[in-house]
């Protein structure tokens, strides 16, 4: 996630979204990681932002000391709580291939699911191309990738 794009309608997407599952118990206590890819740690005000308009409560928002995306990914994880649902918000979204700081790899992802029964939910950005397209190549590697994993792909209009 990046700052410029803090408060665009998709994080009040994200947030209905979110709100619609919570509300309907297909997801329980969740964690969001805003997975911030600015040269600085987000303020206060930044956060607090985000943390509304994606309707979350203050404890659901994950916080690190440093709390932007770089650095060690496995402890950046790490900090991911096992015992709750979660949502990613990369700035891009999943990488199939190598990836960078703006996506979450397959392996993170099983990583984040294994041995846990949690609901893990990424944000994918439409990319130049057929989204659709991508989207399927997504589940095919997640589904190839993570044994067990049961995925479901919602495509916004």
């Amino acid at each position: 996630m990046n700052s410029k794009f803090l408060g665009d309608a998709l994080d009040h997407w994200k947030g209905c979204l979110i709100s619609i599952l919570l509300n309907s118990r297909l997801i329980r206590n969740i964690a969001v990681e805003p997975m911030i890819t600015d040269a600085r740690p987000w303020s206060k005000d930044d956060l607090e932002t985000y943390r509304r308009l994606l309707r979350l409560e203050s404890t659901s928002l994950i916080c690190h000391d440093q709390s932007t995306f770089s650095g060690s990914r496995e402890e950046y994880f790490g900090a991911v709580p096992k015992d709750v649902d979660v949502f990613l918000d990369p700035d891009t979204g999943i990488a199939t291939g190598t990836g960078g700081r703006k996506h979450v790899k397959i392996l993170e992802l099983g990583k984040l699911l294994a041995k846990s029964d949690r609901v893990l939910m990424v944000y994918q950005h439409s990319a130049r191309g057929s989204f659709h397209e991508r989207l399927l190549k997504i589940r095919d590697r997640l589904a190839r990738d993570i044994s067990g994993v049961r995925c479901t792909i919602y495509e916004c209009g």
